[in-house]
């Protein structure tokens, strides 16, 4: 099963969560079948990312 995610707020939280995915990509999908891709960031100080395709979490990370 496939999940769009989307993060409202990217503090302390919304970004181990992030890294923690981001860790367990390959346990989730062989273990579970679970994919998973992260489609939108929303913040009060950096504003929105959206694309339906996917965003890419390292750069998003790296960038905030």
């Amino acid at each position: 099963m496939h999940y769009k995610l989307a993060f409202i707020g990217f503090g302390n939280v919304a970004r181990s969560l992030a890294r923690l995915l981001m860790r367990k990509q390959t346990v989730l999908e062989r273990d579970y079948g679970i994919t998973f891709s992260v489609t939108g960031i929303g913040t009060g100080k950096h504003g929105f990312a959206v694309n339906p395709r996917g965003l890419d979490l390292n750069q998003a990370l790296s960038l905030v």
